[in-house]
């Protein structure tokens, strides 16, 4: 690389760092440290100073909205006027983990990640539909990374890798019997030894970095949970939830799911078992069973559209993993089920 080379892609990635452009930025550094012969040592150490520079700032600027955020939140909690709505917020809330997009990926090294090629062991078969189409690999979470939060502790492994993949390009809705094979989840143990495949099958997903950050979470206005508030206190908790989470993508981790056309549990009880809509409907013994079951699913994960990432579901939809209770504790997620929903 000539010296002329190397000043162009030092001085655009200090533009674009000045510019608060870090994506951008990182992505010069990265360039410029490719390009790199073995003579050119000057160069290589100030591209990895630039490097170093955008990753601090990056960092910082999480900080800062980790602040703001929390700030947020206690700025909604003084305003809800309804004791009701703040006791019912205070009563459901549950913790999550919001993941957030990082460009940056250090090649070699078990990471979070969207995208990209999954960590997967040497006998690791890609899933694939029943007409033989390969699933894309949406993101892993490398769950010693989550285990750094104390709630995750009883509800998560310690160790290993989850991994999530779908059909990106029929993108099955989940309220069939159906759809079972639109998606898989795997959970690969860490005595399970992982490497980065190599080969990615199926449509292919930009690799990103992702990490986490706490975040409360409480029930959807459009919920069910939210029919026993009074109609003032339930337009006061609108409001709250309205402006609680940081903005969009609400990509999440556990916690409660927000909701796009409403509850979905239910839907996962009957399609997971195979049952006709209409059995449940005929059948009050049956629909009664549907509905004590519906109560043991929670949410594992929600992945939110995101053009970062090319997550599109259908109108700025969601997807939404559910898992049942009990499965999650013995670390079963052979029956996960998804739901789609879009506006």
């Amino acid at each position: 690389m000539s010296v002329e080379q190397a000043r162009q892609i030092f001085q655009s990635g200090q533009r674009a760092l000045g510019a608060g452009e870090l994506a951008e930025a990182l992505e010069q550094a990265k360039h410029g440290l490719t390009l790199c012969h073995a003579g050119d040592g000057d160069v290589h150490a100030a591209l990895l100073d630039l490097q170093a520079d955008v990753e601090a700032e990056i960092k910082k600027a999480e900080r800062s909205k980790a602040e703001g955020r929390a700030a947020s939140r206690v700025i909604k909690e003084l305003t809800v006027n309804s004791a009701a709505a703040k006791q019912f917020a205070e009563k459901h809330a549950r913790p999550s983990l919001r993941m957030h997009i990082e460009p940056s990926l250090d090649a070699g090294t078990i990471y979070s990640q969207f995208g990209g090629a999954p960590a997967v062991p040497k006998d690791f078969v890609w899933p694939k539909r029943e007409d033989g189409r390969a699933l894309s690999f949406l993101c892993q979470i490398n769950l010693a990374e989550v285990h750094n939060f104390t709630f995750a502790h009883a509800l998560l492994p310690k160790s290993g890798m989850l991994s999530f993949f779908y059909d990106t390009e029929d993108m099955p809705s989940g309220l069939d019997a159906g759809d079972r094979h639109g998606w898989c989840v795997y959970y690969f143990a860490k005595q399970m030894k992982v490497t980065p495949s190599e080969k990615i099958e199926g449509p292919a997903i930009p690799v990103n970095l992702a990490h986490f950050t706490i975040e409360p979470s409480y029930p959807d206005p459009i919920a069910s949970q939210t029919e026993q508030l009074e109609e003032e206190a339930c337009d006061d908790y609108d409001r709250f939830t309205d402006g609680c989470y940081e903005d969009a993508p609400y990509h999440r981790l556990l916690g409660h799911p927000q909701l796009i056309l409403g509850d979905f549990f239910e839907e996962c009880e009957i399609a997971s078992r195979g049952i006709e809509w209409q059995h449940v409907h005929d059948d009050e013994e049956l629909a009664a069973e549907v509905q004590a079951c519906v109560k043991k699913w929670t949410l594992l994960l929600q992945l939110d559209s995101d053009d970062r990432v090319d997550f599109s579901w259908g109108d700025r939809g969601m997807i939404y993993f559910c898992i049942e209770e009990d499965a999650l504790r013995h670390q079963d997620f052979s029956n996960v089920w998804l739901i789609m929903q879009c506006r």
